[in-house]
């Protein structure tokens, strides 16, 4: 049958099934649509990256980057700063989830309120079960 650049009902439902159990929506070709950027995604990473650079460098060796507040300074200051001040909301599924994730483990190494923690493992697990 030639196409006719209609969406025939299968066309659709099959679209609607990747989407269902796969959370990323179907594209022409069979692949599946890039998820959109997000800003609140890139700004974990960044922290993440830069808590990584920071636990890459010695603390014998801080002193020969101006101390550990020079060092804070150079690998993670800036992106830190950044997700304190965030008051937007996540563009996408991924990066709300990436955001209950970050909390739940921050919350967890830094023992804050044990509200806080139950309530975080309680949406994240409901959001990576969904995902599963």
């Amino acid at each position: 049958m030639a196409s006719t650049g209609h969406s025939t009902r299968r066309t659709v439902l099959k679209a609607g099934l990747v989407l269902a159990t796969t959370g990323h929506p179907a594209v022409a070709g069979g692949g599946f649509a890039e998820a959109p950027p997000d800003p609140l995604v890139d700004a974990i990473r960044a922290y993440k990256n830069g808590i990584a650079a920071f636990d890459a460098i010695k603390e014998d060796d801080w002193p020969l980057h101006g101390g550990e507040e020079a060092v804070i300074e150079k690998t993670y200051a800036k992106s830190l700063q950044a997700l304190q001040s965030w008051h937007k909301p996540a563009l996408t599924r991924q990066g709300a989830v990436e955001a209950l994730r970050f909390a739940h483990t921050e919350n967890k190494a830094h023992c804050s309120n044990p509200i806080i923690m139950a309530m975080l493992t309680a949406a994240l697990t409901y959001f990576e079960g969904e995902s599963a």
